[in-house]
């Protein structure tokens, strides 16, 4: 079902790691 797609509250700190990773990755591409 597409509710067992959706990010559960105990992964948050885990995609706001992620979000904050690939948003910095793309501060350094664009700064190049």
């Amino acid at each position: 079902s597409t509710t067992s797609r959706l990010p559960k509250p105990k992964d948050d700190s885990t995609i706001l790691y992620i979000t904050l990773t690939i948003f910095n990755n793309i501060i350094l591409w664009i700064q190049k």
